[in-house]
């Protein structure tokens, strides 16, 4: 019984770790930044402002998820995680260089950045866990759809 408790709050603690990053990332956003965002030309595909919240609490759960399972396997601070931490610190300062500072090329290139890293993140997962590695799959999908979003952006404003 011990062990079941104790699993239930690791996951919990991971998924607290995981939309603690995405809380400190929205720390640098606000009505203002909202408002430069919308003023700007977007990329045709682009989805409606309600949607990124949506997509982003079901990637994080996924994330969390994932990273719970390699955990349980291996450890706190295993070079699986690590490589997950890294890329959720580099995915948590995207919204301070877009944002906040407003650096559209430089957020495109931090995007893709990210990417190399969870594509990395994704293959030492696959090693431990199929299924943790496939749970970060739709994330780095819409990673890449972020990536085309970005460059949309950089290249029209």
């Amino acid at each position: 019984m011990k062990k079941n408790i104790k699993e239930k709050l690791s996951f919990i603690v991971f998924v607290i770790g995981t939309f603690g990053a995405s809380f400190v990332g929205q720390l640098f956003t606000s009505k203002t930044n909202y408002t430069w965002y919308n003023s700007l030309i977007k990329a045709p595909l682009t989805p409606p402002s309600w949607t990124f919240s949506v997509v982003w609490t079901v990637l994080y759960l996924l994330m969390a998820t994932a990273a719970w399972i390699i955990w349980k396997r291996t450890s706190l601070f295993s070079k699986a995680l690590c490589w997950y931490y890294a890329q959720l610190i580099i995915n948590t300062l995207y919204m301070p260089l877009f944002f906040g500072l407003h650096l559209l090329l430089p957020s495109t290139l931090w995007i893709i950045f990210l990417l190399v890293v969870l594509a990395h993140t994704i293959q030492i997962f696959l090693k431990i866990n199929r299924l943790a590695g496939l749970l970060l799959v739709p994330y780095f999908i819409w990673s890449c759809f972020a990536l085309y979003l970005s460059a949309g952006l950089t290249f029209l404003n």
